[in-house]
């Protein structure tokens, strides 16, 4: 009788851990790690806060899924990095982390073409460009527009590029649901 307890209770455990280990995948326990340090550092807006969750974001790079979003919210770290540099009126790391950005953003747009939200963050970082090249505005304005209009054109139905609006966060949070509910991680990456 205790054998047999024994061995169910063993079994039971075995069970349960491959069930758990098959439900759970290093991609998505990353990402949600990841997020949740992203929340927590923009809420300090600290560099070197943001700077270690980059790195996370950099490690997660290494499982070769689903790169685009990993490389979208790199450039999103870029990007505050940059407006925090922006107020302190240091263009040098203004420069930096806005041309880091616009890089990195650019690598997402190639391998995701269709996500209407790295449109709209190259067209911010592309905005960033007017505090340390004013002298290049019509190449701003030119690559603001282009954005733009590829923000628009892939999400015609939303106006949430309207940038400052209750209505704007609404929608961009419905959009980043659905394209996380085609990877199977809607409430786990977004809250």
């Amino acid at each position: 009788m205790k054998k047999t307890i024994l061995i169910s209770m063993v079994l039971f455990a075995l069970i349960f851990s491959i069930l758990n280990n098959a439900f759970s995948d290093d991609f998505t326990n990353a990402m949600m790690k990841a997020k949740k340090n992203l929340n927590a550092a923009l809420n300090t807006y600290d560099e070197k806060d943001l700077m270690k969750v980059r790195g996370e974001f950099e490690r997660i790079l290494q499982l070769k899924k689903n790169e685009w979003i990993v490389n979208y919210y790199m450039a999103y770290i870029d990007y505050s990095i940059a407006t925090s540099a922006m107020s302190s009126n240091d263009n040098d790391k203004l420069k930096k982390y806005t041309q880091s950005g616009y890089s990195v953003i650019d690598k997402s747009i190639e391998q995701k073409d269709d996500f209407s939200d790295a449109y709209v963050l190259k067209m911010s970082l592309c905005f960033n460009r007017w505090m340390y090249e004013p002298d290049k505005m019509q190449d701003i304005i030119s690559s603001t527009q282009q954005a733009d209009a590829m923000a628009v054109k892939l999400d015609k139905e939303e106006h949430w590029f309207d940038i400052g609006t209750p209505q704007s966060y609404q929608a961009a949070l419905a959009q980043s649901r659905r394209y996380f509910q085609c990877l199977g991680n809607t409430e786990i990456i977004l809250g």
